[in-house]
């Protein structure tokens, strides 16, 4: 009876799951101005609806699709081995945009797909049979079996593609940072935020996905079905207005295995030819660089005017290159006015005015909300504005209020 009702519980997840996947994948597909994360996305929404369609179609037909419980399933290990590596892309390729591509995605399936083809090619020519592991008696009975053991080769590759992907975030992860502190008025925050909550994400997808491989029951199922959906919402609408700091050039350079900051087959603002270029063109790339240097000062100081004067800051989505309306340099100069002229990076002088402008506001206007005085600050979020005061001024908003 219970194992009726969660096989009905599994079939309707299954079904919303597909309409899922097809709506928010479509909605993502026809994003106006749709972004590289946004395809990439897309494109693993794409995939991992394939699986829900064909049973869904087979379930309409009246086709019955065996499905394989137990101990190890041999087809959760090898499709989730592969829908674990699409998941891991995203923040992959969020770290370095460009270094993702089709033929490096296809490299790295490349080992998987062996392991793969090698267990199923070995049990034929054995005479195995793949079948359920019904328990761990079983498992252990039969643990000579190459058709047994070698399950836990493919369990491993999962593991080992998780720990590589880790590795790889990790090690990219500081530049990814800096690139938003030199673009970002907000800094790193909202970005790296996402990353975190979506690598939690990932750990929990994994947790499940080993309760269906260590377990085997339809509960198991049931459980890692809702926690994908819940998954595949959260990251669509993280993912619909996000903001890759990082230029076209360098998203073609990195697609080139270039350095990061390989400026020198760039020209105007990102990198691309003027004519192709939508900023306005670089008035100082062809000079000299000390006559550059000797306009820092210059170029800072109107800045500082233009901030004073208009404050542009107090737009979340204040960015570099909205400091290009009063100064026509690309993002290398621009980047530079701010570290040499400033003494600190765009980021943290944007951040600067916004806390003055908060704590003008929390002393004059004891009337309007934390949340208000954040939002009118320009901050993105009420959680930035609370960190930021409190490294700022030791004391938390609040605390700042009643003193």
């Amino acid at each position: 009876m219970i194992l009726q009702i969660t096989s009905k519980i599994l079939h309707d997840l299954n079904a919303s799951s597909t309409l899922l996947l097809v709506i928010a994948s479509c909605l993502l597909w026809l994003k106006p101005e749709r972004g590289r994360t946004q395809t990439i996305l897309a494109i693993v929404m794409s995939i991992w609806s394939i699986p829900y369609i064909v049973g869904m179609v087979a379930y309409l037909f009246n086709f019955h699709i065996a499905r394989m419980g137990g101990v190890l399933p041999v087809p959760y290990l090898t499709g989730g081995t592969f829908y674990m590596v699409l998941l891991l892309l995203l923040p992959c390729d969020m770290v370095r945009p460009g270094w993702v591509t089709l033929r490096r995605t296809v490299i790295m399936l490349l080992p998987f797909a062996f392991i793969g083809s090698f267990y199923y090619a070995m049990t034929g020519i054995l005479g195995q049979t793949i079948e359920p592991i019904g328990s761990y008696d079983e498992l252990w009975a039969r643990r000579t079996e190459f058709c047994v053991w070698f399950r836990l080769i493919i369990l491993a590759c999962s593991i080992a593609y998780i720990i590589i992907s880790y590795h790889y975030v990790t090690r990219e992860l500081p530049n990814y940072v800096n690139r938003c502190n030199e673009e970002f008025g907000d800094g790193p925050d909202s970005g790296l935020l996402w990353i975190r909550i979506y690598a939690i994400w990932c750990t929990i997808i994994l947790s499940s996905y080993s309760l269906v491989v260590f377990i085997g029951h339809t509960w198991t199922e049931v459980v890692h079905t809702v926690i994908l959906q819940i998954f595949f919402v959260f990251t669509f609408f993280k993912s619909w207005n996000y903001v890759n700091p990082y230029s076209e050039c360098e998203i073609k350079n990195n697609a080139r295995q270039h350095s990061h900051n390989d400026d020198s087959e760039c020209c105007g603002y990102c990198g691309e030819s003027p004519e192709n270029s939508s900023g306005p063109s670089d008035t100082v790339r062809t000079d000299d660089e000390h006559q550059f240097d000797d306009k820092i000062a210059e170029y800072s100081h109107q800045v500082s005017e233009w901030f004073d004067a208009e404050k542009p800051y107090l737009n979340p989505d204040f960015k570099l290159i909205n400091v290009m309306a009063v100064l026509p340099l690309n993002r290398t100069y621009l980047s530079r006015v701010f570290n040499e002229g400033f003494g600190e990076n765009f980021s943290a002088v944007v951040r600067g005015y916004r806390l003055r402008y908060a704590e003008q506001l929390l002393t004059e206007n004891p009337s309007l909300s934390i949340v208000e005085v954040a939002r009118q600050s320009g901050f993105s979020s009420n959680s930035v504005f609370h960190r930021a005061f409190l490294a700022y001024k030791g004391v938390t908003p609040v605390q700042f209020r009643k003193h």
